[in-house]
């Protein structure tokens, strides 16, 4: 209950007088809710109890470790626990092995998320969505579609989330499927009796934004029968960023500033905060030489050029690849995880660090993976 109401600390005080895995838990599981926001709590309370020999796991734990390890990005760890679920017979398991297929995918592993998918002795619909979800995150829009199709084949009826994965994959499809796209939203309701919801919205705004169609997109929100949320407008914004339609973007961001401000994270005080700095001033001049340009028409604040710059230069992006490069051995690959959309201007310059420093970059964002390599990266632009 505590757990549930936000209460983690209440939480604790209890947790710690007791000594079963059921408290365990449920701490796990409280710990791992996105409103508490402290998955890597989860991890650590594992860790620590797997180590002392108090955790006697069943589903629930490994399914909420698994999908801590998703979230975090943690894919060794991940892994980890896939080799105890078999060892301790829950390898067939329905919840476990829908939380492996999404841990996978998270994580950048494909390969294993489909492994572990046609592993699976029973599938349910959430077992569908997590592998469809898992194409749409690396942005292989065709592969989802053709996921859809086996789906469909299998007789399996589609939920709202679904439509959203779906409605989600035409953006990133290898060429323009909207008029598809558009008959598939509005299928919804006559064919699965599925009402299009703020969600299924947003991600439609973002397919014709996507491919361009930013007034059609524009027009259908205002259009709405309710009340647009900062998602929806969110979809347009991104869409104006990307083929630099600064009249509607400017537009949306003065209207729904909480949509369009941009809110870099500041890790300065959590990392080593001189080091960093200053590998990052000596990792940008790299870049300039190369032929980085600052994109100070991604700074939506009505401030100088070079406090657009400033603005842009410290962005957690940019901070945690020079982290990266500075911690980790040569050759490696840096991967960085971010909750939010990397902006444009982060982009350019990830694909420039990967030139100058000869070193790969995965980087997942709330839109999905990017890979830089080479100077050369994988998604169509930065959407």
């Amino acid at each position: 209950m505590y757990t549930r109401c936000g209460r983690m600390r209440d939480a604790e005080k209890l947790y710690f007088n007791q000594n079963n895995s059921i408290a365990l838990n449920s701490m796990m599981s409280g710990y791992a809710r996105a409103r508490n926001g402290q998955p890597d709590e989860a991890v650590s309370h594992f860790r620590r109890s797997l180590s002392e020999g108090k955790l006697v796991m069943d589903e629930t734990a490994w399914t909420t470790t698994l999908g801590v390890c998703g979230a975090l990005g943690f894919r060794e760890l991940g892994k980890q626990i896939h080799s105890f679920v078999v060892k301790a017979g829950f390898g067939a398991d329905l919840g476990v092995g829908n939380s492996l297929v999404s841990m996978y995918s998270k994580c950048g592993e494909m390969d294993e998320a489909i492994k572990s998918f046609d592993a699976m002795p029973v599938r349910d619909v959430v077992s569908w969505n997590s592998l469809i979800a898992g194409h749409v995150l690396h942005r292989e829009g065709d592969k989802a579609l053709t996921i859809w199709s086996r789906m469909e084949k299998a007789g399996v009826i589609p939920d709202s989330i679904t439509f959203v994965l779906l409605i989600a994959a035409y953006k990133h499809t290898s060429s323009n499927l909207v008029d598809h796209c558009r008959t598939m939203f509005l299928s919804m309701k006559p064919t699965y009796q599925i009402e299009p919801a703020s969600e299924h919205y947003a991600s439609l705004v973002g397919v014709l934004g996507s491919w361009g169609f930013i007034e059609e997109a524009e027009k259908m929100i205002l259009e709405l029968p309710f009340e647009p949320e900062v998602s929806i407008w969110k979809a347009l914004l991104d869409s104006c960023r990307l083929h630099v339609n600064t009249a509607v973007g400017r537009r949306v961001a003065k209207k729904h500033p909480s949509g369009g401000a941009s809110r870099p994270i500041d890790i300065r005080a959590c990392i080593e905060s001189v080091l960093c700095i200053r590998g990052l001033e000596v990792l940008l001049l790299e870049c300039m030489r190369s032929g980085y340009e600052p994109g100070t028409s991604f700074v939506l604040h009505e401030v100088e050029e070079h406090q657009k710059k400033d603005l842009l230069f410290y962005h957690s992006a940019k901070l945690t690849a020079t982290y990266g490069l500075l911690m980790t051995s040569p050759g490696q690959v840096i991967r960085i995880v971010k909750n939010v959309h990397v902006c444009g201007d982060c982009h350019s310059f990830l694909k420039h660090v990967s030139a100058v420093s000869e070193r790969e970059i995965s980087l997942r964002d709330g839109s999905g993976f990017h890979f830089f390599s080479d100077g050369q990266y994988s998604c169509r632009d930065y959407c």
